[in-house]
């Protein structure tokens, strides 16, 4: 069992199992595509908060622009690239809605 999901279950001990995860990725960073990986590396490294979080931004900001000039291309990277991510954010809005 992951260690993260082990220190939640003794936190939180009525939830189940089931309803507690956590995703393979170091950093949410590297579920942006795969193009941007050299650029979340170097943003990663930052050890200087203000500036890793500029850093970040710009990043976000850069891999945005990137997803809007192709809508379709966006879908079949991030399928890839993210794909647990949307998944679980999938499973949990059905949640709340009542069809999961």
């Amino acid at each position: 069992m992951n260690i993260v999901i082990a220190a939640l279950h003794q936190i939180f001990p009525t939830i189940p199992s089931s309803a507690i995860s956590c995703w393979n990725g170091l950093q949410f960073e590297y579920y942006d595509p795969n193009i941007f990986t050299e650029r979340a590396d170097e943003a990663l490294a930052i050890l200087d908060k203000q500036c890793s979080r500029q850093a970040k931004k710009k990043l976000l900001d850069e891999v945005l622009k990137w997803l809007n000039e192709d809508e379709s291309r966006a879908r079949t990277v991030l399928r890839e690239s993210a794909g647990e991510v949307i998944e679980d954010l999938v499973f949990i809005a059905r949640v709340l809605i009542g069809l999961g």
